[in-house]
Parts: C-alpha cells; sequence; structure tokens
C-alpha cells in the first residue's frame, strides 16, 4: 500500500472527529483536528462552512493538530483563511504537519505550543498510466512543491536552497526550533503537555517522543508485559521478511496490497515496542529506539542502496489530473 494512503488509512478514525466552531464575543474559534482530505477527516468546504459561522467576528482562532494530507484540500482552505476579513491566527496545539503547515501560513499570526511538532517535507503523489502519464504527474508534483516553497520562503525569510533540503531531510521543528527558523510568531505554554495521537509508521524522521501515545503509561511495565513485547518482536520481524520474500514474486494486487500493508503495520508496531521498552530499561541499560522500517517493495537484491521516498503532501489521483488542467503560481 502507498505510504501516503498508509499514513490517512492508519489515522482515520473509526467515528469522525468533531469539528465545529465556537464563539465567544468578537472571537471564533475551529478546531482543525483531524487529517486534511474531503473524503474523511477536514474538508475544505468544512472549514469554509466553519468560516461562514464565524460571521463577523474580528477574530478568528484556527486551532491545529493534524498530519497532513491532501495538499489541493489545503491550498482551498488557506484560500477560505485569507479571504476573512478579520484578524486569523493560528494556534498549533500539538502537531502541525505537511499540508497542515500551509494552513497555518495562510493565518496572519501563529502560535504554537511548547511541546508541539512543526514538519515539513517534499511533495508527493499516487500516478498509473505509462510513461507520458507519469511524467506529467512529476512535472504537477514539481509545481505543487514550488508553490509550498514560496510559502516557506516568504514566510521565514530563508533562502529556496535552504528551504528545499530541510523539505527533502523530512524536518521535524520543535516549537523552539519552528521560532527560532522564522515558521511561528511565538511559543506558548500549554494548559497541559502537547501528546502525539497520531501514527507515524509512513514518516521516515519522526522523532522518538512522537511514536509513544503520552496517555500510555509505559515506564512502570510489569515484567509479563515486558516479556510480551520483547516476544513479539521477532514475531513482528519475521512477518515483515516473509511479506518483504513474497513482493517481487506477487502477481496478485490484493496479496501483493496485504505484503505492503503488513510491512508498514509491523514496522510501526515494532518502534512503538521498541520505544516502550526502552522507557522501562535502566538509565545505564536504555537504547535508542528503533526507527519505523523502510517499506522494501522491489527485489532486496537490486534495491537494497536505494532509500524509498518517504510520505509527502498527499495529491489524490482526481486533483493530479485537475491539475494538469492548470497551473500553481
Amino acid at each position: 500500500m502507498n505510504k501516503i494512503l498508509r499514513l490517512i488509512v492508519d489515522n482515520k478514525a473509526e467515528t469522525p472527529r468533531p469539528f465545529n466552531v465556537t464563539r465567544n464575543g468578537d472571537s471564533a474559534s475551529i478546531y482543525i483536528y483531524d487529517v486534511i482530505s474531503a473524503d474523511w477527516g477536514v474538508s475544505a468546504l468544512s472549514v469554509i462552512d466553519a468560516i461562514n459561522q464565524a460571521g463577523d467576528a474580528k477574530t478568528l482562532n484556527i486551532h491545529i493538530n493534524s498530519p497532513g494530507g491532501d495538499v489541493f484540500e489545503g491550498r482551498a482552505i488557506m484560500a477560505a483563511i485569507s479571504a476573512f476579513r478579520g484578524k486569523t491566527i493560528a494556534k498549533i496545539d500539538s502537531l502541525c504537519a505537511s499540508a497542515a503547515t500551509s494552513i497555518a501560513l495562510a493565518c496572519n499570526e501563529i502560535e504554537m505550543a511548547d511541546g508541539a511538532f512543526f514538519m515539513i517535507h517534499n511533495a508527493s503523489g499516487m500516478a498509473w498510466g505509462d510513461k507520458t502519464a507519469l511524467r506529467e504527474t512529476a512535472n504537477v508534483l514539481e509545481k505543487i512543491e514550488g508553490a509550498i516553497v514560496n510559502d516557506y520562503t516568504t514566510r521565514t525569510g530563508k533562502d529556496e536552497e535552504e528551504i528545499r533540503a530541510a523539505m527533502q531531510a523530512e524536518t521535524w521543528f520543535t516549537a523552539a526550533e519552528a521560532l527560532e527558523y522564522g515558521f511561528v510568531d511565538r511559543v506558548t505554554s500549554a494548559d497541559k503537555k502537547a501528546k502525539n495521537t497520531w501514527n507515524f509508521a509512513a514518516f521516515g524522521n519522526a522523532p522518538v517522543a512522537l511514536l509513544r501515545n503520552e496517555s500510555d503509561d509505559t515506564a512502570n511495565l510489569s515484567e509479563q508485559e515486558k516479556k510480551f513485547l520483547q516476544d513479539m518482536l521477532p514475531h513482528h520481524e519475521m512477518a515483515i521478511e516473509m511479506a518483504r520474500a513474497i513482493l517481487p514474486n506477487a502477481a496478485s494486487e490484493k496479496v501483493r496490497g496485504l505484503a505492503e500493508a503488513i510491512i508498514a503495520a509491523q514496522a510501526g508496531e515494532i518502534a512503538l515496542i521498541e520505544t516502550w521498552l526502552a522507557d522501562t530499561a535502566a538509565p545505564e541499560n536504555k537504547k535508542k529506539p528503533m526507527k519505523p522500517m523502510k517499506m522494501q517493495t522491489d527485489d532486496p537484491a537490486t534495491k537494497q542502496n536505494e532509500e524509498p521516498a518517504s510520505a509527502g503532501f498527499f495529491m489524490s489521483t482526481a486533483n493530479a489530473n485537475r491539475l494538469r488542467l492548470a497551473t500553481i503560481s
């Protein structure tokens, strides 16, 4: 399964996360606390409706906790925010990643809670067709990336080369780093510590602090719990090896999709288990948790030195086709 789809599927709530607008005098607030998508999560139309409900509010607070999503929905949300007649303030409550960063940058001011993260990376998307269609998709991605780079350089004052290097590296900024870099205007003390509620298995450089769910207490696991986690590691590793072994020879798309899903899911769980076990170890015995394994979908013998592309701004096939008929300035 494509890593972007894996990100969306893993983070899709069984029931929609609440999205509404609250009003307090001259101030209104909306909460973008989900994947950005027209099909699930927060859509541009839902944000436009919420902004309309804000009416004549003088200040619109846009709270963000999102792993990103569809770049086109993100651009439409940016346009809606820019059209608001009052003052707009982005409040990054926990995570502002990928396409969500562009939404934050559309606001007049940006606040970031201490303990939150701000992540930028390359644009990516899905492609299907012959060589001409694939080249057209690559051209589309370059146009998208150019627009995103322009947003970042305008906001931070950094040069294009530096911004592109940070995107290529999939850079995760802490609140203090985002402030120093120029992405945010100020860092605020959160009412409670910002915590991760997302699965980051699709990302390559997610900080260890985000690979665990902070609401879970893993510092005082029982011996039986630790034994269970330790026993599960070789089980998961074997499942990944079996899935990798079938991929080069899988003729069935269903089998191939299942194998890729197993690799993504089991790699993310291995990273979590390693993190939890590291939490329980004595300080002198602690080791750095293993990063999520890279998904390898081709013959390991011929691809062992090739680094897979990291997950980026999501672009659906339908939106890719739309962009071929338009130009992002």
